[in-house]
């Protein structure tokens, strides 16, 4: 008796022990990745995700940003990757750029494009974009947003920026400065500064759906964040060049701490993670509620057949905004501290291009890179 009240007890505690939830934590400044914790935490009894802000105490981590500018140091995923997720569900591109000497630090989870928002009542333009299509003597292109947009012209045009050569040659700068004057010159009856004391201070959301100016550089997360009225005013088309779409300079990954004490349990999240059907939950979860972000996190997903077939399945509007997966390539690759020399160096630049030549511009590109190099010891 007392043998079989033993082994029945023996019993119950390794029911409790089996049936025993495990904790593990998540780091991220991004407000989408509740949603993702609140589709896995549903759809999963042994182990519950915790958000913290501490990030030393963090199991894994989901940040947006570059590649090369991390939040903190993470493990190598790259034994994981090979044997427990399959390489050929995620765009090529994408998926090439994160191998490095030292494997593979993050996975990518979702991706932005850049693209162009117009009026839906002016324009009728495919889903696919390029320059020459819309610089003509018609358009009315709007002054205040060409940093952005010659950024992004720059980007796709010379994805290899090295902080020794002092960021942009005058070869560079040539093409460049090539480009804008087409895109001004094709205005043969537009008075820039007059149209800047008339309607530089409006939004330019405002001003495409007043029909002021006819197009505005705007990324897909942007457009997506826009309300639904606005949406069925104006249309988007991703921009592409010389028949790529380079994803936009920020991408969201997920890494494992390399602290982090709960590794196995880290793994199964982002096995989980990256399975189509469990996307399909998250993004069905973020149509339910109003206030989560549309798509995939607000973007298109690293999976093939989730952001080609799912998403649109889900937001019939999307439907027209998805490119070929051919199309997308990476990012680039981009100095460390992107986030900050991107603001502090080569927005404030390229916002005055148009009015300087290569003596001015090399100048202008001292002075700022100088400031910049001595806030960062570099």
């Amino acid at each position: 008796m007392k043998k079989a009240a033993a082994l029945f007890l023996l019993f119950l505690l390794l029911s409790c022990k089996n049936s025993s939830t495990s904790i593990i934590y998540i780091y991220s400044e991004l407000p989408e990745t509740s949603t993702i914790i609140n589709v896995f935490n549903k759809n999963n009894e042994r182990i519950k995700v915790t958000l913290t802000t501490e990030i030393n105490e963090s199991d894994l981590v989901i940040y947006r940003g570059q590649y090369k500018d991390p939040p903190i140091e993470t493990l190598d995923l790259k034994k994981m990757f090979n044997t427990k997720i399959d390489r050929t569900l995620f765009y090529t591109d994408l998926i090439d750029s994160i191998y490095t000497n030292e494997g593979i630090k993050f996975i990518p989870l979702s991706f932005n494009i850049p693209g162009i928002v117009y009026s839906r009542s002016q324009k009728n333009i495919s889903n696919i974009i390029k320059i020459e299509d819309f610089v003509n003597e018609d358009s009315v292109f709007s002054p205040f947003w060409n940093e952005e947009f010659i950024l992004w012209y720059f980007l796709s045009n010379f994805p290899e920026l090295k902080l020794d050569e002092r960021l942009i040659n005058e070869e560079d700068f040539t093409k460049i400065k090539s480009m804008i004057n087409r895109v001004y010159e094709s205005k043969k009856q537009w008075n820039e500064e007059e149209f800047n004391k008339k309607y530089l201070h409006l939004s330019p959301i405002y001003l495409l759906k007043n029909n002021f100016i006819d197009y505005y550089y705007l990324t897909l997360r942007e457009y997506n964040n826009l309300n639904k009225e606005e949406k069925k005013i104006l249309n988007f088309s991703a921009l592409e060049n010389n028949g790529l779409i380079i994803a936009n300079d920020y991408i969201t990954y997920v890494g494992i701490r390399k602290n982090s004490k709960q590794v196995p349990l880290a793994e199964n999240f982002i096995t989980w993670i990256f399975n189509k059907e469990n996307q399909e939950k998250i993004i069905a979860d973020a149509k339910s509620d109003v206030n989560s972000p549309l798509m995939f996190l607000g973007e298109l997903s690293t999976l093939k057949e989730v952001s080609q077939y799912t998403i649109p399945d889900f937001f019939k509007y999307s439907y027209q905004l998805i490119p070929n997966p051919e199309m997308i390539t990476s990012s680039g690759n981009y100095p460390e501290l992107w986030e900050s020399l991107r603001k502090n160096v080569l927005l404030p630049l390229f916002k005055n291009l148009k009015n300087q030549n290569y003596q001015q511009w090399r100048n202008s590109q001292e002075e700022y890179y100088i400031d910049w190099a001595k806030k960062h010891n570099k």
